[in-house]
């Protein structure tokens, strides 16, 4: 109930790997585009969610992450959304992070 009532306060929430699941229990991926670990991500369609095989994806204010790995992506992702790219680049320079192509 405490996810939902985040999400619904109209704050960006983000998942990484199978904590999209918590926020499919929670009804929060109906209707929206999400990714997951790749063994798992196609189940998010039985939440209603429409489960793409991406790295990360943003659908509105929730922000999704494939595997554990992508979570310096969703980390970087975030820091766009919030501050602009600019900052993201920055970010990505500081800790030495060179994104997966």
């Amino acid at each position: 109930e405490a996810v939902r009532k985040f999400y619904e306060s109209g704050k960006i929430i983000a998942s990484v790997c199978t904590g999209a699941f918590i926020l499919a229990e929670a009804g929060i991926l109906k209707g929206k585009k999400a990714t997951s670990f790749h063994t798992v991500v196609n189940q998010l369609s039985g939440y209603g969610a429409c489960p793409l095989k991406e790295r990360v994806v943003v659908d509105g204010n929730v922000v999704t992450g494939a595997g554990i790995s992508s979570s310096i992506d969703v980390g970087i992702k975030l820091v766009e959304i919030m501050m602009g790219r600019e900052a993201a680049e920055t970010v990505t320079q500081w800790v030495e992070y060179c994104p997966p192509s």
